[in-house]
């Protein structure tokens, strides 16, 4: 109510100023050009830029016409300004602070010259706080046509990490623009950027903003090691699964263990799930408790929910649209795509009766089915496993009547796409076709499935896999990244699996393979084994200096670990990072991911 209060505020200056309605009207462009002059004098066609705001330094003012002479003065409310000459149609002059120190619409005229051009000088923006104590609200106004983003730092006059930049809306002249990325119970610097039409960038004054506290129960201990060598930058986002706690937070720190952001939802006890950003800066999400409910979220920066879908909703739709199936939870991944789509992924049973393991008995499997929602939130595609697949084929010891488990997608470069199953082990590619494919299987990367791997040995190929991850694919090859668990590793060709009686203990690694599509050929070309055994969780990725990052779950008695090594054939821990599963926590990192920032498309060198 606060924000909606200050907002109401701040138009109701630009209101009765008569800014808003003058600095984007159809008829008016931002830069006041092609006005109308008389052609037997000198003329002023536009100035740069045309923005001022209120009580601001002053600043260079560049108007541009024809038949300028050094006898041209330039003159703000009449008010004649110190000019310079940069050519016929050029004029420069230097506008003191006291000219634009209050707010309006201001004539901007040339001696001799006509018609006049009009500088806007807008109130200085404001800001207040959000219900995240880590994020601030930026009100702005500007005129229609203007990009806004904002700059902070840790002082005045030194703003290293910008936002995302924003149009202002065409049918109103603010916006507010949350600032994130800042660590607790500390002040920070920032100002609104404003870029106009012309090219002219306008700096907002300097205002200040003291984060808050992080509720106490929110974010586990974090705690990293020293790092050696030359380690990757960027923020650690991880998803958090506290086994002692309904509520699990999804936190982004810095490699030194800092957190500059983090959501967590108190009135929902359940998991947050597949957590990314969408272009316009906001993050959708799914948040689900199987034994209750699950629901998709989208929510801004500052953790308000700007809209959801609930299961109920989803069945609903899925029944008018004649799907064949009713999801009964949503698991483990979201994936936003180019088209403004998103794909969800949802457990679904069917009961059979002649199962090659469970002849004459009725069982009831459940499968992961795919649902491509289109930008209303609607189902525009779906993806039944029991149409696709054998669901005789069981891998995982111990884990049917779970049959596929699936727990990640991507998006390919042709538009298809690949989906994890864990308890098949196994990769599959689906044709897709940005939801005009048919759904049929390409095909199935894995142990059993239709590739040749090189090493020729079974142990070698992923088992339980967890969130692999694309660093390059053309179509036809693919480098592939996959977390490798380990879970009933087949260890030679006579099908022995890790773990049983006489056989090797089970091992997690991070694994890179080069796939060739067209020939059904993998190589492995990076592995890695840290040592302990992660039996569920995890994601191998690669940070943009090349190095290798993946997230050990469980398996470790300090809880998970987030771990950079090099690319190298013998690597090399460069920076690691664990989340401490101290008494009465028992918090793990499901997944880590490296971001440049909280923006995306926005890199952060260095982190806040």
């Amino acid at each position: 109510m606060a924000r909606l209060k200050i907002v109401a505020a701040v138009m109701a200056a630009f209101l009765s100023a008569g800014l808003l309605a003058g600095c984007g009207g159809a008829s008016r462009s931002a830069a006041a050009t092609q006005l109308s002059a008389d052609a037997s004098g000198p003329t002023v066609a536009a100035i740069a830029p045309n923005l001022a705001i209120e009580g601001g330094p002053g600043f260079t003012l560049t108007v541009s016409g024809s038949g300028f002479s050094s006898q041209s003065v330039v003159a703000i409310a009449g008010q004649n300004l110190s000019t310079q000459l940069q050519g016929n149609g050029s004029l420069q002059a230097m506008v003191p602070a006291g000219a634009i120190a209050r707010r309006g619409q201001l004539a901007v005229t040339v001696s001799g010259a006509s018609p006049s051009a009009t500088l806007y000088v807008v109130p200085s923006g404001v800001v207040s706080p959000t219900n995240n104590p880590l994020v601030a609200d930026y009100a702005f106004g500007a005129p229609i046509g203007a990009h806004v983003s904002v700059e902070f730092g840790p002082s005045a006059g030194d703003y290293p990490w910008p936002t995302l930049a924003q149009a202002i809306p065409a049918g109103g002249g603010r916006l507010n623009l949350l600032v994130a990325g800042m660590q607790a119970n500390t002040e920070y610097h920032m100002r609104a950027v404003i870029a106009l039409p012309d090219g002219a960038t306008v700096y907002d004054l300097d205002h200040t903003f003291a984060t808050g506290t992080i509720p106490a129960g929110i974010v586990p201990a974090l705690a990293p090691s020293p790092a050696s060598g030359s380690p990757a930058g960027g923020l650690i986002q991880t998803d958090l699964i506290p086994l002692a706690s309904p509520i699990a937070p999804d936190v982004v720190a810095d490699t030194q263990g800092n957190v500059v952001w983090y959501y967590a939802d108190p009135d929902f006890a359940g998991n947050i799930q597949g957590m990314k950003r969408l272009a316009d800066g906001n993050l959708v999400f799914e948040e689900t408790n199987q034994l209750d409910s699950s629901l998709v979220r989208e929510i801004d920066l500052a953790g308000d929910t700007l809209r959801q879908l609930t299961l109920t909703q989803l069945n609903s739709d899925l029944q008018s649209e004649g799907a064949g199936f009713q999801v009964a939870f949503l698991s483990h991944d979201i994936l936003p795509l180019p088209t403004g789509h998103i794909v969800l992924i949802g457990d679904i049973y069917k009961t059979y009766t002649n199962l090659t393991c469970c002849m004459g008995q009725s069982v009831r499997v459940e499968g992961s089915a795919l649902i491509d929602l289109n930008r209303n939130w609607v189902p525009d595609w779906t993806w039944n496993p029991f149409n696709h697949l054998d669901v005789n084929r069981i891998q995982m010891a111990g884990a049917w009547p779970d049959w596929i488990h699936g727990n990640a997608i991507l998006y390919t470069a042709d538009h298809d796409l690949l989906f994890s199953m864990r308890h098949q082990s196994w990769i599959v590619k689906i044709d897709y076709a940005d939801g005009g494919g048919t759904g049929n299987v390409l095909w199935k990367l894995g142990y059993q499935g239709d590739f040749t791997l090189t090493p020729n040995d079974p142990s070698q190929w992923f088992y339980g896999q967890h969130k692999p991850t694309i660093l390059a694919d053309n179509g036809h090859q693919m480098t592939l990244a996959v977390w490798d668990d380990g879970n009933s590793r087949v260890m030679n060709s006579s099908g022995e699996m890790c773990g049983t009686p006489g056989a090797p203990s089970c091992y997690s690694r991070a694994v890179v393979y080069q796939i060739n599509q067209d020939a059904r050929t993998a190589q492995e070309i990076f592995q890695y084994t840290p040592g302990p055994f992660c039996f569920w969780g995890g994601n191998a990725e690669q940070p943009t200096n090349g190095d290798m990052e993946f997230d050990i779950t469980t398996g470790l008695p300090e809880g998970s670990e987030i771990m950079e090594v090099t690319d190298t054939a013998t690597p090399q821990v460069v920076w690691s990072m664990t989340i401490d599963n101290v008494p009465n926590d028992q918090t793990y990192a499901y997944r880590a991911y490296r971001i440049g920032s909280l923006y995306k498309g926005i890199t952060w060198n260095p982190a806040p």
